[in-house]
């Protein structure tokens, strides 16, 4: 029987500036993306970044980030 792990990931639009060093939280930071688009809510992001840890409202905020989901396909 073939079992699949999955890993509990939280991934955040970067609203304001690129996902670069300072612009974003670095606790539980496993990955970034610097591709530019539009979310859902209408905004232009400069990239997402992806964490193994739900960010606080307070760090959303501070950074200037938006909770997304990004769906990941091996």
């Amino acid at each position: 029987m073939m079992t699949e792990s999955y890993k509990q990931q939280y991934a955040y639009l970067c609203l304001m500036r690129p996902p670069a060093p300072g612009a974003i939280p670095r606790e539980g930071l496993d990955s970034v993306d610097f591709k530019e688009g539009r979310s859902l809510s209408g905004h232009h992001y400069w990239g997402h970044a992806i964490y193994n840890r739900e960010l606080t409202e307070d760090e959303i905020k501070h950074y200037d980030l938006e909770k997304t989901t990004l769906v990941v396909l091996d």
